[in-house]
């Protein structure tokens, strides 16, 4: 299971709100809430990701229902869409923090506080990559940057 525990720090300060009109197969235009590196960037839930999260997903489905219950549930842009708006709510409640990893102008993967767990000052991060990409150093990057 991709859960990991880790110590709350410091506070996250809230992300202006960018919107962006842009054809989904192009994510290049996209401001990041964290900015990596010039490949890969941290983005806040947005609904212009809605057919690029669920295209990943269903590529890589069988891969990914052996760890992300959810997945058989995704099965059109419109599901991933509604998971983008149930994200920007958690995200704008401070109950979790959901980002997803743009490289290079695409959609990789996923990364989230999924539980504060505020008595412990710690957490639980949860994350998957598109199959494709592993192995290339994204997500290690991507949780060093987020952690």
């Amino acid at each position: 299971m991709w859960l990991l525990t880790v110590g709350i720090t410091q506070g996250l300060t809230p992300l202006k709100k960018n919107v962006a009109c842009m054809k989904v197969t192009d994510l290049t235009g996209l401001k990041p809430f964290i900015k990596i590196d010039e490949e890969l960037g941290l983005h806040l839930a947005r609904p212009e990701l809605a057919e690029a999260i669920f295209k990943a997903v269903d590529k890589d489905r069988l891969y990914l229902r052996q760890w992300l219950p959810w997945v058989d549930g995704t099965r059109s842009a419109a599901d991933s869409a509604a998971f983008i708006q149930h994200s920007m709510k958690m995200n704008a409640s401070g109950d979790q923090l959901i980002t997803f990893l743009i490289w290079k102008g695409q959609l990789a993967g996923s990364l989230g506080v999924v539980k504060f767990i505020k008595d412990r000052k710690s957490c639980e991060v949860g994350y998957w990559l598109r199959s494709d990409l592993q192995g290339k150093g994204i997500m290690t990057r991507a949780c060093t940057a987020f952690i």
